[in-house]
């Protein structure tokens, strides 16, 4: 057979990406269980209630230039998540230094990532790393001493791989949680082992429940920082489902993938736990002095009672619908979102009238004044903001590249049985020097590749543009 030569492995692996490139937001029911003990007595602990106490570290701030890879399962490559959390750190915290890249399996698993994923993570070489994992580990039933045990040695095992392969911090994600409406076994084998019973979301998301203790120990004890999804999920639906109805799906009309209410919770956890402060802006309208602003927005013309306002910062932006779960907006009523991450701060002081109304972009809403001097969240206040086009733009440019690398990482550079490695590491499966000929145009390959990545994100974040915006402040006079 003749030589292959670098070029020819590009062409394969484009011809290979579109082949098999496929969406990945189905079931994870191809996901085979490790065979397990025959039928024991269900127990159910109280969803969310830790069982361990253990002390909990955190990431104080992320130091510059870090490489983020964010891996989980199909909930992960759903990417209602990761693309929230790279276009707040980049466009909202103003964070353009730093790279990130995200690996989800459909159907993935602690042992699957050990199998085939935590090999290839030198293609995008993290500083730092997310894991969500658990959904799958649990097999949809009731816990069990096997289902523990692989959980528990999985992430152990992972943690220890991440470590050897240079991975400065590891931030250790729970499991998420199954919709209290809408989950039911996907597996005919794990609904078998409900033995009969039918409060599939209560007991599964104990299951849950003691992967999260699990996780938060062992998180503990290898000193990395910990992200209990499961909780929050919970809480936030009980909420939720409370004030919209039971129907108001927030882990997904299939129990267990998020939609974007759902993915606007885990988003808010793990940014949480990566140190973001929720500092957008404060920007100071003094009625009878000069306007100031903080780091990110430049005061370009000042007028009594008007400023206009350049900003390289965006808040973060939503959905325009408020009650669907396929809009972020919608889950903002029960989650401190914008109190904790989003707030760009409007001041007005030495205002003579108890009220005022305040203009800015296409909305006027009115506020007492001292409302106006403690502060206003502007991005809390107002639905519409004049931000909403530019941000929209810069999040469909970051889930298209979340979206190639997907393919990417999945069938160019991975060990998977579908990954172009594997294939073409069954050419010359006897010939030595041929074998080591390609395992060398395999390294040439993903180190290209990681190149063509790194350059495609750096032109998406140069091309994030400022947002020109103005503030007026119209007093409201009584009637003579």
């Amino acid at each position: 057979m003749k030589r292959l030569h670098f070029s020819r492995l590009l062409l394969i692996g484009a011809v290979l990406s579109s082949l098999l490139l496929a969406p990945l937001h189905g079931a994870d029911g191809d996901n085979k269980p490790v065979p397990g003990p025959g039928k024991k007595e269900i127990a159910i602990l109280k969803p969310g209630d830790p069982q361990d106490s253990a002390p909990q570290v955190k990431v104080s701030a992320l130091p510059q230039g870090a490489r983020i890879a964010m891996i989980g399962d199909s909930i992960t490559a759903q990417l209602k998540y990761s693309r929230i959390i790279e276009t707040y750190l980049v466009a909202c915290a103003g964070r353009k230094d730093l790279s990130f890249c995200t690996y989800g399996w459909s159907g993935g698993t602690l042992g699957t990532f050990l199998s085939t994923m935590s090999s290839d993570i030198s293609f995008f070489n993290p500083s730092i790393v997310t894991l969500e994992f658990g959904m799958n580990d649990g097999n949809y039933q009731p816990i069990a001493d096997w289902t523990r045990s692989n959980y528990s040695n999985g992430l152990k095992k992972s943690i220890q791989s991440l470590k050897a392969q240079g991975v400065s911090t590891i931030v250790v994600g729970s499991p998420g949680a199954v919709d209290t409406k809408f989950f039911s076994p996907p597996l005919p084998e794990s609904k078998r082992a409900y033995q009969g019973a039918t409060n599939y979301a209560e007991i599964y998301n104990s299951t849950l429940g003691t992967f999260t203790d699990l996780g938060r120990t062992i998180a503990a004890e290898s000193q990395c920082p910990f992200v209990d999804l499961h909780t929050p999920l919970l809480e936030t639906m009980k909420r939720a489902k409370a004030s919209l109805g039971d129907t108001y799906d927030v882990c997904g009309t299939d129990g267990y993938h998020p939609r974007a209410n759902g993915g606007l919770i885990m988003a808010y956890t793990f940014l949480k736990a990566l140190g973001c402060d929720g500092k957008i802006g404060e920007i100071t309208i003094d009625e009878k002095g000069q306007a100031t602003a903080s780091t990110g927005h430049v005061i370009t013309q000042s007028t009594p009672g008007k400023i206009e306002i350049t900003s390289s910062r965006y808040p973060f932006c939503f959905d325009p619908d408020p009650k669907s779960p396929a809009s972020t907006r919608s889950i903002l009523p029960f989650l401190p979102f914008n109190q904790d991450l989003n707030r760009l701060i409007l001041r007005v002081k030495n205002l003579d009238t108890p009220q005022a109304k305040i203009v800015w972009g296409a909305e006027t809403k009115e506020f007492k004044r001292t409302d106006l001097e403690a502060g206003i969240n502007l991005a809390e206040e107002f639905t519409k903001t004049p931000f909403d086009a530019a941000f929209q733009s810069f999040l469909d440019a970051v889930m298209a590249k979340q979206n190639k690398e997907q393919g990417l990482l999945m069938f160019d550079i991975s060990n998977h049985p579908l990954g172009l490695p594997t294939m073409l590491n069954t050419l010359h499966p006897t010939d030595q020097q041929k074998a080591a000929e390609v395992k060398q145009l395999i390294a040439q390959l993903k180190t290209a590749l990681g190149q063509y990545r790194d350059q495609q994100e750096r032109k998406i974040y140069d091309a994030l543009q400022t947002v020109t915006h103005t503030i007026e402040v119209i007093p409201i006079r009584s009637d003579p």
